[in-house]
């Protein structure tokens, strides 16, 4: 198994607002749109990201929600983290605001090892230190779990993940785990884990990762076979994708290899 995030959706009111919001204040193109039917009619999704990237960076997928569902902001904790520059957290922290982007948390207010902002969805952003290039590009996806060793052994076992590294707090352990072989670009999972948390129903603000695999089929059957939820088959959707989720809940479509 390929096991590489493509891509992370995020659902939005206003595609096309959202899309701009990215592209102003974080230099993303817009590198292809699509429309997406379903039960609720057409809904139409665009696939953003930093600019002359390879196939390790993730891209950004916002994807309008139908008009009939009322979108819910519920803060479920799940967030996206993206890369600036090593030394330069404030400079770019600053920028952000200065365009009047909504602040979260500053710098000073983590230890000015961090930062987070909100896109006009009320998406929480993290903002990293890193020089592995290029910048804004995403550097891990967050996810909250409640049994941090079986959710490792989710990822280790059935996409080939490895712990790339951890952090042990008082209040919180955070898991870092990515695709083995994969680049200093590639993005990690970020699994937080904190004893007295109480996770809030997933807010429909929240999409889905999405992975790629290198023979759908036949892991589709892997995954099958060790007991991985079965949300959708590759043949409820033309043996294009297919959907399971963590043991926690969050969904990951499996696509095949480009």
């Amino acid at each position: 198994m390929d096991g590489t995030i493509d891509h992370v959706v995020l659902h939005v009111r206003n595609v096309y607002k959202s899309a701009q919001w990215y592209i102003e204040n974080m230099e993303y193109e817009n590198k292809k749109e699509s429309i997406d039917h379903s039960s609720n009619g057409e809904l139409t999704s665009i696939f953003l990201g930093p600019q002359n990237t390879n196939k390790e960076v993730v891209n950004l997928r916002l994807k309008n929600r139908n008009k009939s569902d009322e979108l819910s902001v519920k803060r479920s904790r799940k967030h996206i983290a993206v890369r600036v520059p090593e030394g330069e957290l404030n400079d770019y922290y600053h920028q952000l605001i200065q365009n009047g982007v909504t602040n979260y948390r500053d710098p000073e207010s983590c230890d000015n090892r961090f930062a987070f902002v909100k896109d006009p969805d009320g998406h929480e952003i993290q903002i990293v230190e890193s020089d592995q290039s290029p910048v804004w590009s995403i550097d891990h996806i967050m996810m909250p779990v409640t049994d941090p060793d079986r959710s490792l052994g989710f990822w280790i076992r059935n996409f080939d993940y490895y712990l790339k590294n951890r952090v042990e707090l008082d209040s919180f352990s955070a898991y870092f785990v990515k695709p083995r072989g994969s680049t200093s670009e590639a993005a990690s999972i970020e699994l937080i884990y904190e004893p007295d948390l109480q996770l809030q129903e997933e807010n429909n603000l929240w999409g889905h990762v999405s992975i790629r695999v290198d023979d759908l089929l036949k892991d589709w059957e892997n995954l099958m076979n060790r007991g991985a939820p079965d949300l959708r088959k590759p043949k409820d959707s033309e043996l294009s994708s297919a959907l399971t989720a963590t043991p926690t809940g969050h969904e990951i479509e499996l696509i095949a290899n480009w």
